[in-house]
Order: structure tokens, then sequence, then C-alpha cells
């Protein structure tokens, strides 16, 4: 999978936060360079682009946010598109970003275990985390309600985790999540009900880019 960098941030003039506690500093790419990336961004500007082109655009950030790769992101649109269908109302959009925030690597990082996406698919990969006292290795499974997510004992005495005991009492986690701090534990309580206009990511485009 494509590596994404805080380049697409510049180019885009938005804050992605594909890199959380950077993006929140003065390092912050986008802040301290708030123009294009390349030799000419301070004197080109932005420059206008198409319909077509914004919806690549849109697809390109929804991408860089998640970490997915093209076609994992067509496999989760459709199938987005496909319980629409079977629900009402019929809001494509909502099952989208439902889909999107209940994948695992994402629950490890909304319940504050991780600073990023990319650090929370590390720790799924490598087999730091159990689900209901499984150890699930793949980023792209799906949580579901009652579902308790832990970080694994035998791992919490590695460098990954070191400082986690004093950030996770003061992390909050979204409505759908309830984090017990002591215990590095996070148990799903409901389904994710993340405000669509909250992401800095045009949601419409993505589904009409697919529907063509």
């Amino acid at each position: 999978m494509k590596k994404f960098t805080e380049k697409l941030e510049r180019r885009v003039g938005q804050k992605l936060g594909l890199k959380p506690e950077r993006c929140d500093s003065a390092k912050c790419a986008a802040t301290r360079r708030p123009y294009p990336p390349g030799v000419h961004g301070t004197k080109k500007g932005r420059r206008r682009i198409t319909q077509r082109g914004q919806q690549m655009l849109e697809r390109k950030k929804l991408m860089a946010s998640y970490l997915l790769a093209a076609e994992a992101l067509h496999r989760v649109v459709s199938r987005a598109r496909a319980r629409a269908l079977a629900s009402e109302p019929h809001n494509v959009a909502e099952q989208l970003l439902q889909l999107l925030e209940r994948r695992l690597d994402n629950t490890v990082w909304r319940a504050g275990f991780a600073p990023s996406r990319s650090v929370a698919r590390q720790l799924v990969g490598h087999g730091h985390i159990l689900v209901n006292g499984k150890r699930l290795t793949s980023s792209s499974a799906l949580v579901r309600p009652n579902d308790v997510i832990i970080i694994r004992p035998e791992s919490r005495s590695k460098k990954l985790f070191e400082g986690l005991s004093r950030s996770l009492p003061k992390h909050t986690p979204p409505p759908w999540i309830e984090v017990r701090a002591a215990e590095h534990e996070a148990k799903i309580v409901g389904m994710p009900t993340a405000d669509i206009k909250a992401i800095a990511v045009d949601f419409s485009s993505i589904i009409e880019l697919y529907a063509s």
C-alpha cells in the first residue's frame, strides 16, 4: 500500500490528521508551509480542477485518512451501497463512514491505544491486540457491539506502549467506545455515529465517482 505523507495535506490545503500529534503542534507541515509541495509551490498556488479531478482528490483524501488502497476502498464502497439499499433511509455516505469507523485499526486508534491510525495498524498487524480474547492481525476486521478489545498483556511492557498509562486516562473516546484505562480495555457499546461533516472529506463526491 502506498505510504501517505503530509505532502497530501499541503496539496489540498487541509489537515487530514495523518499524524495527529504532529498536526496539533507547530511542526505540522500544512502550518509551516501552507502552499502546495514542489519547487514552484509558493508561486503557483492551487490550480482549479475539474469535477472529476475533485472527485479523485476526495477519494485520495479518504484513502489517506483511513490508510486504504484503491481496491480496498472500492470494496468498502460497494458494501456500503449494498447495505444502504437494504436499510432505511438509503444513505450510502453514512453506511460508508460506519464501515470505515468499525475497522479494527481505526477502533484501536479511536480508543486511544495508539497516537495515529498508522501506528494502530502496526499494533494490530504485530499481534498486540486481542478481540474477545483472541489475537486478530487483520486491520480491516470489523468490530461489533459488545466486542471487547484489549492490549495483549505480554505486549504492555514494550516501548510501543510507553506512556500509555498516563495518556489513556486523559483520552476521550467517541460515544460508541467505552474505555477502561486501568485495564487497557475498550468495549464497543454501539455503532459508530461520527458526524460526516466533521470529517474533511466530501463523501458525496466519492460516491458519485464510483457510481459513474
